[in-house]
């Protein structure tokens, strides 16, 4: 261990051993003078917000899901009745041979 390792090991154990100082509450003036300065700030200013703009994008998309879904499902049914008809015309045709 070198000179400087030892002076650090030493300075950190006397940092240990030192007695915490308990935090004390400010005094009236500060917080006075604290509140004063909020009071005295300007107020928010303006920012777009793209929030809104993004809610209204996710609730157009989740209707376009909705209608896709739908128009699906009605095409779907409306297609189970023929998917058959070529396998089974099929299967008619070779076993008819």
């Amino acid at each position: 261990m070198n000179r400087i390792d030892q002076h650090l090991a030493r300075l950190f154990r006397a940092a240990a051993r030192a007695p915490r100082r308990a935090l004390a509450e400010p005094g009236f003036a500060a917080q006075a003078r604290v509140l004063a300065q909020w009071r005295a700030a300007p107020g928010p200013v303006w920012r777009p917000s793209l929030l809104p703009l993004f809610r209204t994008g996710l609730a157009f998309a989740c209707a376009l899901l909705l209608v896709t879904l739908a128009l699906s499902l009605r095409q779907m049914n409306q297609t189970a009745s023929d998917e058959w008809t070529l396998p089974n015309a099929l299967l008619n045709l070779a076993l008819r041979r």
